[in-house]
């Protein structure tokens, strides 16, 4: 969403408190929460199952780097703003192999940072700013033998992308949250080994479900609502060079690339402000690639 435009010279709201306490009790909270704590129960009920059959565990540490890449559309196809940046994350992994044939994997990941914006206002003036990038995803990877040594997958997805889009000048910021699952069938196979290690690629196909978005336009005194976004498809792609065993130990790194689309979004009018506005999202395409730097530990 672009930014708000005050008509007349103002100073900022001496602090961004109000809209972060609004956001903490908006209505993504209930699902996050929940879907969370499903998520660490599977965590526990798979160690749990693995330590009672005495199935292979590995854990793997993997800070990260990625290079952010958003960029929102009007009607006409023109580009209202685009954001770009490196942004700082870690990803921790558990991956149980069953039997010879299944595998689980199970990852969170977190993203946090700052990137630049460069686009429009409500009223068509060009900005140069930041936006202030959270991005949080836990997920579930199930993997099966396809071929030699390649297998078909199976994962799904939960995302949530906190954006706080700030203010500069006259011009007002604002505060998105979005949330949304994904599911992905993909397949991942070694294509090269030898004495040092292995290289491997997967790539996958994958599908938003229910992505929604709340924002808040507090700011402004505007007020706050919520959005359901339209759902599209993606891909991601990974290469990875991983180091033969030594000990209980491996490391590695990967490089990814990943790409997703939001329809635009339903309108809806805000609530909570001394003046009510129609909102809508515009069309809108995530173009992000990172890489990776892994440790593991087999148990």
């Amino acid at each position: 969403m672009v930014l708000i435009q005050q008509q007349q010279t103002a100073l900022l709201p001496a602090s961004k408190t109000k809209i972060c306490n609004n956001v903490k009790s908006g209505a993504h909270a209930p699902l996050f929460f929940s879907t969370m704590k499903i998520f660490i129960y599977i965590i526990f009920i798979t160690f749990s199952y693995s330590a009672h059959i005495k199935a292979e565990v590995q854990f793997s540490i993997a800070p990260s780097l990625l290079f952010f890449d958003y960029t929102e559309f009007n009607f006409n196809g023109s580009e209202l703003n685009n954001e770009t940046g490196t942004i700082p994350g870690i990803q921790l992994n558990l991956n149980t192999t069953i039997n010879s044939h299944l595998d689980i994997k199970l990852s969170i990941a977190g993203y946090d940072g700052n990137v630049n914006y460069d686009g429009y206002t409500q009223f068509g003036s060009a900005i140069a700013t930041t936006t202030d990038e959270n991005i949080f995803r836990y997920s579930m990877h199930i993997s099966t033998p396809l071929l030699n040594n390649a297998n078909i997958f199976l994962s799904t997805t939960f995302h949530q992308w906190k954006r706080d889009i700030q203010g500069k000048g006259t011009v007002l910021g604002i505060f998105e949250k979005y949330q949304w699952r994904e599911v992905s069938i993909g397949i991942n196979t070694i294509f090269w080994t030898n004495e040092q290690g292995s290289w491997l690629a997967e790539a996958a196909l994958l599908k938003t479900v229910n992505p929604e978005m709340y924002i808040d336009l507090s700011e402004a005194d505007l007020g706050s609502t919520n959005l359901n976004l339209g759902t599209d498809t993606g891909a991601r792609f990974q290469l990875s060079w991983v180091a033969k065993n030594t000990s209980n130990q491996n490391y590695g790194f990967s490089i990814f690339f990943e790409t997703w689309d939001f329809g635009i979004s339903d309108s809806n009018t805000t609530s909570g402000g001394t003046t009510s506005v129609s909102v809508y999202e515009p069309r809108s395409e995530t173009r992000h690639s990172g890489i990776q730097f892994i440790v593991g530990f087999h148990y």
